[in-house]
């Protein structure tokens, strides 16, 4: 599995039981993740570095209501 592909399941996993703090780690260097989110990155998506090898990465559509998310991660570098 890539790991724009656990990035994308740990979202959806996020959407589905309504976690709003789910976890995953990709073998990714910093750089090449940021360059990944960048690449992943929707209308709907806003990250903030949590950390030298961590980024916190959230989103919401439409239909959230004003300040809340439909999922966030937090994702850990394995460099």
């Amino acid at each position: 599995m890539s790991s724009s592909d656990v990035i994308r399941d740990a979202i959806e996993r996020s959407r589905a039981n309504g976690s709003q703090k789910q976890a995953v780690s990709v073998g990714l260097t910093c750089a090449a993740l940021e360059i990944l989110l960048m690449a992943m990155r929707s209308p709907e998506w806003w990250m903030v570095e949590a950390g030298v090898n961590r980024v916190e990465v959230w989103g919401w559509s439409d239909a959230t209501p004003e300040g809340e998310q439909d999922w966030r991660l937090v994702i850990e570098v394995q460099s």
